[in-house]
């Protein structure tokens, strides 16, 4: 058996029609209590997270299948929409220079494919530290905002704790500054970031042409305000 964690990076509640699993294998062990170390979260440079989806502007009805909190669930996304197509690309970013002196130390960029085309407006940078997890370090976003496309968090944003299981939730609240590109006009903005999570539920999900895994649902809220 393998282990797992789904996650949602935005939505309040995990819709695994949208989620991200990232395999961990805990050497053939069963437990009756899922643990996963929370770097698990944070995949090796190189990786490439890919999944179905339903198109923006399209509703898929999710009922019964979101499950409850607690341990013993089961969840079946063999089947699901597939009009859309997302993927995500990991890549090592501890020798860039430009990346390493505009932010806190990022090792690893994460860079979106949307249905086969690469999402150019945006990269979120990645580390995972000890004893704390993996955190948000900030974005680069040359296609929104040209004139500032380096948006360096005043302290990381915590994306997952160093160890997860039912009942280990955070808090984390960062700032930054940015600025928008309005008709040729440079306009400063200041944001505040909220982000909390909280692992709910533990589990086995059965996904299309792959074995059953354990996993651990990640119930997570980001609130953005400027």
């Amino acid at each position: 058996m393998r282990s797992a964690i789904l996650k949602d990076p935005i939505a309040p509640f995990l819709f695994a029609l949208a989620a991200c699993v990232s395999i961990f294998d805990p050497g053939g062990a069963v437990a009756q209590e899922i643990s996963v170390p929370g770097i698990e979260a944070l995949p090796m440079p190189g990786s490439l997270r890919v999944f179905a989806s339903n198109a923006v502007g399209v509703p898929v009805d999710v009922s019964g299948r979101i499950g409850a909190a607690g341990s013993g669930q089961s969840w079946d996304f063999t089947e699901g929409p597939t009009s859309a197509s997302y993927e995500y690309l990991f890549e090592d970013v501890s020798g860039d220079e430009t990346f390493q002196s505009n932010y806190l130390s990022p090792q690893t960029s994460e860079r979106t494919v949307i249905n086969g085309a690469f999402d150019q407006s945006e990269l979120r940078l990645l580390r995972f530290t000890p004893g704390a997890g993996v955190e948000n370090v900030g974005f680069y976003s040359p296609v929104t905002n040209p004139s500032k496309p380096y948006a360096s968090f005043n302290a990381p944003l915590l994306e997952s704790a160093e160890h997860l299981e039912i009942g280990v939730g955070w808090e984390t609240t960062t700032t930054f500054d940015s600025a928008i590109d309005a008709a040729g006009t440079l306009v400063p903005t200041s944001n505040t970031l909220n982000q909390t999570g909280l692992v709910d539920a533990s589990g086995t999900v059965s996904l299309p042409g792959l074995w059953d895994v354990e996993v651990v649902r990640i119930h997570k809220l980001l609130q953005w305000r400027t």
